[in-house]
């Protein structure tokens, strides 16, 4: 999974739209080459929220590792399962990536890591599972 997963953060500054958005993505990929995971998290997160496939799939990656971010295989499977629903050339790792981490979840986190990627793409990435799902 980590040659998977390097394979996507090497490759995110491909996927970006505009030249703000490609820099935005060159930055949290400098932050995070850097291993400053909590500064990529943050600059990684309004790119995610605006849907960019390759921000999501690095989220994942952070929650996979537990870097930046705390450990947390459930998230790492909604953001993964988020940025694989993208019609970028990441949704290809990142569904391979999400399937890895379906594998290691019970039936009920993987119900509610689906739930939670719907409710945040119903809300436009307003509510991504934060408060709803943080006790589980």
């Amino acid at each position: 999974m980590r040659a998977t997963l390097f394979a996507v953060l090497a490759g995110l500054s491909l996927a970006a739209g505009g030249a703000a958005r490609a820099d935005d993505l060159a930055a949290a990929n400098a932050a995070f080459d850097a291993k400053d995971y909590a500064k990529a998290f943050e600059l990684y997160s309004p790119l995610a929220r605006d849907g960019d496939a390759a921000a999501q799939s690095a989220i994942g990656s952070l929650y996979f590792f537990g870097n930046g971010v705390g450990k947390n295989a459930s998230r790492a499977y909604m953001w993964f399962a988020l940025a694989s629903r993208s019609a970028a050339p990441v949704a290809t790792v990142a569904r391979t990536n999400r399937d890895e981490v379906r594998a290691q979840l019970a039936a009920s986190e993987i119900k509610d890591a689906d739930a939670m990627a719907d409710a945040c793409l119903q809300s436009h990435f307003a509510q991504c599972g934060l408060a709803l799902y943080a006790a589980r």
